[in-house]
């Protein structure tokens, strides 16, 4: 198994296990280097997301990508549809990135936070193209993102987005559809004991998350937030931003949700 128990509350990912000091000395490696990122940056937030933007994760990639000011966050609290939060990432993006081409917006990499996912991939799918200009992403990465759909939406739908993430949706299948052709490099991560979606609902199907086990008492109780504050997860995204050799690697499915 790729996984290992040290206890019955906690698990280890071999593909993912990072030492303190391994973590201290990479963050430290990023912060002191400018960064040259090969594109703008997009952070998308996720379900009902306050107007902080993006839950303050730019912030926190920030020090490990020093310089880089092509940056942008985008919110959608008061948006109640998967499909107008992802026109409001697209104008965000030619606003904020203006590209003269009349099908797509600028390339650019794109961290996702929870249903954020889901509005890079509407925003970047062939469908959303017919009606509108497309949202270009050559790399995205998922924190937590209901690929498969969320655990709570099966008993709970306040709305319209809400109730496409749950597990079996037409719209999930249909961005499932739409992947085969999709042409953008997607990483998902996530934690175990995430009650809001599930460990195992973060990836595409045939797909596998990079997961943890989340640290600390707000971790083990609000794992789906708490994902966004993962010095590991972070760390890991900003290095493959970077082009560096990231502390993680696929492996198998998470063992729990």
């Amino acid at each position: 198994m790729a996984y290992q128990t040290g206890t019955a509350q906690s698990s280890t990912n071999p593909c993912f296990d990072v030492s303190d000091d391994a973590l201290h000395a990479a963050r430290c490696m990023l912060g002191a280097s400018p960064a040259n990122l090969p594109r703008p940056l997009v952070v998308l937030a996720g379900w009902r997301s306050p107007p902080m933007p993006d839950g303050g994760v730019l912030a926190r990639v920030g020090p490990m990508i020093p310089g880089a000011r092509d940056t942008l966050s985008v919110t959608y609290a008061s948006l109640w549809t998967i499909d107008s939060a992802a026109r409001r990432v697209v104008a965000r993006v030619q606003e904020r990135f203006p590209h003269t081409g009349t099908t797509d917006t600028a390339e650019v990499d794109v961290i996702a936070i929870s249903m954020g996912g889901l509005v890079a991939r509407l925003a970047a799918s062939d469908s959303f193209a017919k009606s509108q200009r497309r949202l270009r992403i050559a790399r995205l990465f998922t924190l937590a993102t209901p690929h498969r759909g969320a655990k709570l939406a099966s008993f709970v739908r306040p709305d319209p987005a809400a109730a496409a993430m749950r597990p079996g949706s037409d719209f999930l299948r249909s961005l499932d559809d739409e992947l085969a052709r999709s042409s953008f490099e997607l990483t998902c991560y996530a934690q175990l004991r995430d009650w809001w979606v599930g460990a195992r609902n973060t990836s595409p199907p045939g797909r596998v998350p990079i997961w943890c086990e989340p640290r600390g008492a707000f971790g083990r109780c609000f794992s789906h937030f708490a994902i966004n504050f993962d010095p590991r997860v972070l760390t890991d995204v900003a290095l493959r931003l970077r082009g560096m050799t990231p502390l993680s690697r696929v492996g198998d499915e998470p063992p729990t949700d």
